[in-house]
């Protein structure tokens, strides 16, 4: 496990001396002199290694659902009664509540009862989504380490890191728990300078517009009043080591508390078709063969795809070298989210991951398996009010319990409810067994809740039709 040991300035002199932005403290971030990652073209840079060509990596895909738990809520709160909350993190992020197993003060549980019902419900892989809030006039939230408060960074260093060893100990080996790393810019993913018009007044709730100690490089004064900034000014360039260097100590910290995920946004294309624009398919294959990241799982946004006479379809080549994901909004732009749909991925070859957000009762679960049915991996977003999960998020983890096996035997709602939508009536009636019938005669390649196997052992057959007859909470029709 890489252990950062150096108190450095994010933008020194010396080896990061191109650094494209500043800091008005320092950060205990690594020394990352020896960060081999440099782009230089479509799989052929002049790094100190020598990149696989993508035809001849060797990918296996983890096949296992997750959540996507934001820390992020696009509300800012601005009353020091309260807590000062500039970059619209969620209300328990914020304040560093880690451990609160009595919803208390402000009727707020803490970060571990909230990753602990996760784990509760089955989940084995949960992705945090851009802890590092977000800073006015930028496009998206992000997950930058250098945003994060010294609290914060505590939390992460001793109690999340703790956190994590215990589960891997006590819990399951292969447990995974990534960050989704927010960007917004034509170079990279992880950039420490990102920029679209921001004004340097609004970055906290105060007069001092120096809180966040982050500043731009063309405020070289460090004065805070930087105004109309652009990406041109302030981005990470992957052709430069120095900018190389400062994704390096942007990474780590995360690695070093026991992430073993990256999620990097905006890694696949502009147009999903061409290696050029934004980060571009062929430079996240090539960073994630970088000896700097050895047993990183990277999974890239959003999935490639070409237009097959009007229809988009994944592009098998990239989803056969690393994991990619995608909300299920981008699935249902490129027609994929529809029951209807043919467009189908390998699943003994791929993971192409899609988070669904949607809260539109059996119409959102019947998408959802029929996505998974066709080779897509389904993880759900999770967002946390002060003292539980949204009822949407508990929702949509109790239909991601209906579709995969491995998770039913933790699944805490109504069965007699089959399709999710809260109430029981005729239409489970009709669902279940359309769904058995069609497990008990064609066969399945899961047998979870909603392909019939309601009693758990693997098939669907005729225990599960008297299973189902004797739910307490069914009445018939």
């Amino acid at each position: 496990m890489l252990k950062p040991a150096h108190i450095i300035a994010l933008c020194a002199t010396g080896a990061i001396a191109h650094a494209q932005c500043e800091n008005s403290f320092t950060l205990a971030l690594p020394d990352a002199s020896s960060a081999n990652y440099v782009f230089e073209g479509p799989l052929s840079p002049a790094n100190t290694y020598d990149p696989l060509p993508l035809t001849s990596l060797s990918f296996t895909p983890d096949r296992r659902p997750g959540v996507w738990h934001s820390f992020y809520t696009g509300t800012r709160w601005c009353d020091p009664m309260t807590y000062d909350n500039p970059k619209a993190q969620v209300p328990h992020w914020a304040t560093a509540q880690w451990d609160n197993a009595s919803p208390s003060p402000l009727n707020r549980l803490g970060i571990k009862q909230r990753f602990d019902s996760f784990l509760d419900e089955g989940i084995r892989r949960i992705t945090i989504n851009r802890p590092g809030g977000n800073v006015d006039g930028q496009y998206v939230p992000q997950a930058h380490y250098h945003h994060l408060d010294d609290d914060q960074k505590d939390l992460l260093e001793i109690d999340l890191a703790d956190w994590i060893d215990d589960t891997l100990t006590n819990v399951d080996a292969d447990f995974e728990l990534g960050v989704f790393i927010g960007s917004w810019q034509s170079g990279h993913p992880a950039a420490p300078g990102l920029g679209n018009s921001v004004d340097g007044t609004y970055w906290d709730c105060s007069d001092d517009d120096t809180d966040l100690g982050f500043y731009y490089r063309s405020d070289p004064g460090n004065t805070g009043t930087a105004t109309s900034i652009t990406a041109a000014n302030c981005f990470v360039d992957p052709k430069e080591q120095s900018s190389m260097q400062e994704t390096y100590q942007n990474f780590v910290p995360w690695l070093d508390i026991g992430c073993t995920a990256l999620w990097l946004d905006n890694s696949a294309d502009s147009s999903h078709t061409s290696g050029t624009g934004y980060l571009g398919r062929d430079r996240t294959i090539d960073l994630i063969q970088s000896p700097d990241y050895a047993a990183v799982n990277f999974v890239g946004e959003g999935i490639p795809w070409y237009n097959d006479s009007g229809t988009h379809r994944p592009e098998t080549d990239y989803l056969e070298a690393m994991p990619w994901m995608a909300t299920d909004s981008f699935a249902d732009n490129r027609g994929w989210r529809d029951t209807t749909s043919t467009i189908s991925v390998d699943p003994d070859t791929t993971e192409a991951i899609i988070v669904f957000q949607s809260d539109n009762g059996a119409t959102t679960l019947a998408q959802m398996a029929s996505m998974r049915d066709r080779g897509f991996l389904i993880w759900v977003s999770a967002q946390s009010m002060n003292s539980t999960l949204s009822p949407s998020s508990v929702r949509r983890i109790n239909w991601l319990q209906r579709l995969y096996p491995e998770l039913t035997s933790s699944f805490s709602g109504d069965m007699a409810d089959f399709n999710g939508d809260g109430t029981v009536d005729c239409d489970d009636y009709d669902l279940f067994f359309t769904n058995w019938y069609d497990s008990f005669v064609n066969g399945s390649d899961y047998f979870g809740i909603w392909d019939g196997d309601l009693d758990g052992d693997g098939d669907a057959d005729w225990d599960d039709v008297n299973y189902f007859g004797t739910l307490s909470s069914w009445t018939g029709c």
